[in-house]
């Protein structure tokens, strides 16, 4: 949500920018191929700052950090990556308030509050095709798939355990706080209440589609630089002066 500030400061930058590409000193290639450089590894440090603290804190299994850590890299990318191209309106401020709405969207929109096949079309498209959905579920398959926990054991011949594997004998409340023995076991539990939580791996599409919807940004960022940034240049043709500025005077035919 913070990033809605990156807009501000880079509709300061584009400004500052677009003179150079005016008069020739960059070109919009250059200068998206130059801020990619440097992107790309501060998403992937950021990404670092959050999923150590993440995995330290919650007690997950580490086996899953590197696909955590790559899903935050990407996820972070994205709302970089459209930042920066809100930041390239006219008004800053209205780039601010969409980057704001959008997030607000995506988190709406992201498999935990509701399910996203009882919205209606054509609002169910943002289900499919804002970020959150991507990271929650691919973060929640990482996290959870190689964890053991207690409390849960095998289901007995003869239990009626409501057609699961397991049971919680120390359970009251009717298997409500029961849901499972292993990662998987507890995804499988989740995707009864979330639809963006699921035990089947689904996530290297997660992560293409967070890289895709960060492509599409900066494309879109691309073609609204080139555009703004040349609208006015045009190539003047040379222009012959001659040295006296004078026009050659027309010959008098002789009597």
């Amino acid at each position: 949500m913070f990033g809605a500030i990156s807009v501000y400061a880079g509709n300061i930058e584009y400004n500052s920018i677009k003179g150079e590409i005016r008069n020739g000193m960059t070109s919009p290639m250059a200068y998206l191929l130059a801020n990619l450089i440097v992107q790309v590894p501060m998403m992937l440090l950021m990404a670092l700052c959050i999923s150590v603290p993440f995995f330290a804190i919650g007690g997950f299994p580490w086996e899953g950090f590197v696909y955590a850590f790559l899903l935050y890299a990407a996820n972070m990318w994205v709302w970089e990556s459209m930042g920066q191209f809100f930041a390239l309106g006219a008004n800053p401020i209205m780039g601010m308030l969409n980057y704001a709405n959008i997030w607000f969207a995506a988190a709406l929109f992201c498999g935990l509050l509701f399910r996203g096949v009882d919205v209606i079309w054509p609002i169910r498209l943002l289900y499919y095709i804002l970020p959150f959905k991507y990271l929650f579920g691919g973060i929640s398959w990482a996290i959870y798939k190689d964890a053991e926990y207690s409390g849960a054991e095998a289901c007995p011949a003869g239990l009626d355990c409501a057609g699961r594997d397991f049971y919680c004998p120390n359970d009251v409340t009717g298997g409500l706080q029961c849901w499972g023995r292993t990662g998987l076991e507890v995804l499988r539990s989740g995707s009864y209440l979330y639809e963006v939580v699921s035990p089947t791996d689904y996530y290297l599409f997660d992560l293409l589609m967070l890289l895709a919807q960060a492509f599409v940004y900066k494309a879109l960022q691309f073609v609204m630089l080139y555009t703004k940034s040349m609208a006015n240049q045009r190539a003047k043709p040379p222009q012959l002066q001659r040295a006296n500025n004078s026009k050659p005077k027309a010959k008098v035919p002789s009597a």
